[in-house]
């Protein structure tokens, strides 16, 4: 199983936010966080939010509730993912 990110924006570019005007959860920068099968393709699990903590423990919290077997994981090495990982999987999961 892959995990990965996608940018994108929300109505405005983030240099373009109003932090007065604008909420911060939900305009400007997104991401799109993604766990994917390797040899189906399929997406297992998916969430939008910022590139922060919060959203790779949702996504990865998702994946474990969705799974019966432990799988292999595989991610860009983003350092975010660690952490969740081994809370939700423990420490036998092999993760790349």
């Amino acid at each position: 199983m892959d995990l990965d990110e996608v940018h994108g924006w929300s109505r405005r570019c983030q240099n373009k936010v109003d932090a007065a005007k604008d909420d911060a959860a939900t305009v400007g920068e997104q991401w799109t966080w993604t766990a994917t099968c390797r040899t189906s393709k399929l997406i297992i699990a998916w969430h939008v939010g910022k590139r922060d903590q919060e959203s790779a423990d949702a996504l990865v919290e998702d994946v474990r509730a969705r799974l019966v077997v432990m799988p292999q994981i595989r991610t860009d090495g983003l350092g975010l993912y660690a952490q969740p990982i081994a809370a939700n999987f423990g420490p036998a999961v092999p993760y790349m």
